[in-house]
């Protein structure tokens, strides 16, 4: 690994691969970026115990990944934090299903994992991310960000003739007067063009005249 762009290098890496320890087996996570497999085989229910490995600290990454499934009931996996603290349960009813878990400091100091998202397996007690589903409503409703956005966008010029008319209805609406404001600024800047231009034309003309420049008047 070449030391002048390894930051670079390793967050292209893969996540490190760790084979299943089997039923009632443990699995620690000692380095960020593991993928911890789960292959429950036995057909009948298992357990996994998940814990933090030795100087463990904050923003460790970790995926649970359950890649078969032959079992009569789930394979639980059991989560602790770093003070051996049990903090839930991950379990897992068939293949394909997986858990993002990441590594945090809580109120105690003690770090724990937070499932950041999951897959079909069921998470109970473990501390989890949530989607932030509250719309941001913009004044005369400004696109798909505001509560008034509709549930359906069209597609190509019919989106750019919905968008222009938000844009003219919130312009003629909520900031009528800022609109008319810029408006008039806008003319104001056009009429000092104007009479710059006008005022360099006659200096032209004045130099062309008494011979200080050629060129016609």
């Amino acid at each position: 690994m070449d030391a002048a762009n390894i930051l670079h290098q390793s967050l292209k890496a893969p996540f490190v691969g760790e084979p299943d320890p089997g039923p009632g087996g443990i699995l620690v996570a000692t380095r960020d970026r593991q993928v911890m497999k789960l292959t429950p085989a036995s057909g009948a229910a298992e357990t996994r115990t998940l814990l933090m490995g030795v100087g463990s600290h904050s923003g460790i990454r970790l995926r649970l990944d359950c890649t078969t499934f032959v079992a009569s009931s789930n394979c639980t996996v059991t989560v602790y934090d770093s003070a051996s603290n049990t903090t839930g349960t991950i379990a897992f009813s068939a293949a394909g299903q997986w858990a993002n878990l990441q590594s945090f400091e809580n109120s105690s100091a003690n770090i724990e994992w937070r499932v950041v998202d999951s897959y079909g397996c069921a998470i109970s007690s473990i501390p989890a991310a949530t989607e932030n589903t509250t719309a941001i409503a913009l004044s005369g409703g400004l696109g798909v960000f505001g509560a008034s956005a509709p549930s359906s966008q069209p597609a190509g010029a019919a989106q750019a003739a919905v968008t222009q008319t938000q844009v003219t209805e919130t312009m003629t609406g909520t900031y009528a007067s800022d609109y008319a404001n810029l408006n008039t600024g806008l003319a104001a800047i056009k009429t000092d063009n104007a009479a710059t231009i006008a005022l360099l034309n006659s200096i032209r003309s004045a130099l062309v005249a008494n011979g200080t420049i050629k060129g016609s008047a």
